[in-house]
């Protein structure tokens, strides 16, 4: 493959990144950034070819690649929260998606509720429902702080 083939694979991740976990993207200096691109981006494009090689067509090896290319990003507190207040404030979410104040008000959101939404994905028991609860009460608590 050649050098753009490896920019898709750049900008596919920087979109994805932008839009599923910008909070990740607020965490990392422009180095580690670019360096998290480009490793993932060449992993994905030897996965591109690897799979090329092993006979699969362009969009099935495609889709191993963009597979590699964002293997382990599977949960993002950001979109978690995104689609929490679409869900549960619904009036608000309009509002400051109208505004375009949603993404730095999330954003602000992330870090203080990180550890409490890790613990809810992960948590199988009966208490899971409670968790998401007291997440939506700790969420209505800050918005009616910003909003």
């Amino acid at each position: 493959m050649n050098s753009t083939d490896l920019d898709f694979f750049e900008l596919y991740l920087t979109d994805f990144l932008q839009s599923d976990f910008p909070e990740l993207l607020r965490k990392l200096s422009s180095s580690e950034i670019k360096t998290l691109l480009t490793v993932r981006a060449s992993n994905a494009t030897t996965a591109f070819e690897n799979a090329r090689r092993e006979g699969l067509t362009v969009m099935a090896a495609q889709e191993v690649a963009i597979h590699s290319l964002v293997k382990g990003l599977d949960f993002s507190i950001y979109n978690f929260l995104h689609d929490t207040l679409e869900k549960e404030f619904k009036q608000i979410f309009e509002t400051l998606t109208q505004q375009q104040r949603l993404v730095p008000i999330l954003l602000s959101f992330c870090a203080p509720l990180n550890d409490f939404i890790l613990q809810y994905e992960i948590d199988d028991t009966p208490t899971k429902q409670i968790r998401y609860s007291l997440i939506v009460n700790t969420l209505s608590q800050a918005l009616a702080k910003v909003v």
